[in-house]
Order: C-alpha cells, then structure tokens, then sequence
C-alpha cells in the first residue's frame, strides 16, 4: 500500500483551487481587458479572447509531456523555496515537516547538506536506548 502524504495532497488541492479561482476571476474579464486594449469592440475583443484561451490550453496539451519527461529524468525538486513577497519559506516535499521561515536562500552545498542528512537519517524508533547515558523512567519505552 502507498504511503499517504497528506501535506502534499493539501499542496495540490490549494494549488488546483488558486488555478479555479484565478480563472474563475479571469475569463470574465479577458474581453473587457482586450476591448480596452486593443480599441475593438466587444465582439472582436471576444473573438481575440478565444484565440488567447485556445493558445494558452494548446500550449499546455503540447509541453506538459515534454516537462513530465523533464520531471522523470531529473527528478523532482527535492526542496522548495516560496515567498509572499514579505516572507520566504522552505518546503522539504518530501519529508513529513511543515514549511519553515527561513531567511533568505541556502548555498548549493547546503542544500546538498540538507538533502543528504534527510536521505541518511534513521527512524529513531528503531535506535536503542542505552541505560548507560539515561537511567530516568520516562526515558525508556
């Protein structure tokens, strides 16, 4: 049975939600925003509408094979930088920790650090305690 990744599957659907509500948002207006453009009427401006929705799903149905093969060959981004435009967060997608504030961007060799310490690391339910270093009850299982 696959693992269930419950914050990716949030990523998606807000993801998906945003395209919706942009296009929701969008498509209304595109022939008023080309009327005002282009000086035409709204018949025009609508035919010009059209033709841009059509071009921008056609472009999407040509390279999205393209950027998958891209996706396959060279993986996916092992971790994730995103901004508000005031705060700048990074993801680790594939490990199960929420984003973090960070501020500002890691070099190559750190990433490569940070991805190779998640990649090396232990469950540490499977690590033995040793009585040795601890001898307090609540720190047995």
């Amino acid at each position: 049975m696959a693992e269930k990744k419950p914050a990716a599957l949030v990523f998606i659907f807000i993801t998906i939600l945003i395209d919706v509500i942009g296009l929701g948002i969008i498509i209304p207006i595109i022939p008023t925003l080309i009327q005002e453009i282009t000086r035409e009427g709204i018949s025009q401006a609508s035919v010009y509408g059209g033709w841009l929705l059509f071009a921008y799903a056609g472009m999407q149905f040509l390279f999205a094979p393209i950027i998958g093969g891209l996706s396959d060959q060279f993986g996916r981004r092992p971790v994730m930088f995103y901004t508000d435009g005031n705060r700048t967060w990074l993801w680790d997608d594939i490990s199960e920790y929420p984003p973090r504030g960070v501020q500002g961007f890691f070099t190559r060799d750190e990433l490569d650090l940070m991805v190779s310490r998640r990649d090396t690391r232990l469950p540490l339910q499977d690590i033995a305690i040793s009585s040795d270093i601890v001898d307090r009850h609540y720190q047995h299982r």
